[in-house]
């Protein structure tokens, strides 16, 4: 295939004309960087949608000191057996590590709905099979709806309930968190 015309809004077309510009590279260098990186993503059976989502978790990542490459199976591991041992001294630093990552997120966002567009973001390329944010309305009032599921032990769940009860601690003080079941926490939020 030769060159191709590609057709782009107006605004794309300056985002990405700024761009390059910033990286002091021609548009059509810049552009063929962006599909190069894309193709590569593609090869690996990636999609397109997956693309933001894994990225701002690796900033996220970064910019918290996080460590992406750590299994879950060694995190899992270093908290049962600590857990005897250090019980409230782990559920603590988790609280306290929770309200770190909240203090990060409340710089991204002001409240819990910008939160819960964060988290939808997040969402997806998270280990847990399922870490969701729902906005939940009956009349006149409104809360959120926490729910992290992976498959953990019950040591891992009960820090992991007080690493978000922590996160959540930052954004109101009203909330209610529950641990349903070995690897499933539930916490509903109150906006303040």
């Amino acid at each position: 295939m030769g060159r191709t015309n590609l057709a782009v809004s107006d605004e794309l077309a300056n985002k990405i004309g700024l761009e390059a510009d910033r990286e002091k590279k021609t548009l059509y260098g810049f552009v063929n960087e962006c599909f190069e990186s894309l193709g590569k993503i593609f090869e690996e059976d990636g999609r397109l949608e997956e693309v933001f989502p894994y990225w701002l978790q690796t900033k996220v990542s970064k910019e918290f000191s996080g460590l992406p490459l750590t299994p879950r199976f060694l995190l899992d591991s270093i908290i049962r057996a600590f857990y005897t041992k250090e019980k409230d001294t782990l559920e603590t630093l988790s609280f306290e590590s929770g309200q770190m990552l909240g203090n990060y997120f409340k710089l991204r966002v002001k409240n819990l709905a910008g939160l819960k567009e964060l988290m939808d973001i997040l969402g997806s390329p998270n280990p847990g099979r399922l870490m969701e944010l729902i906005k939940v309305e009956d009349g006149m009032s409104s809360r959120y709806i926490f729910r992290y599921i992976t498959g953990i032990s019950d040591e891992t769940t009960v820090c992991l309930e007080r690493y978000f009860s922590g996160m959540f601690s930052v954004f109101s003080t009203d909330f209610t968190s529950r641990i349903q079941a070995s690897g499933i926490v539930e916490i509903e939020i109150h906006p303040a």
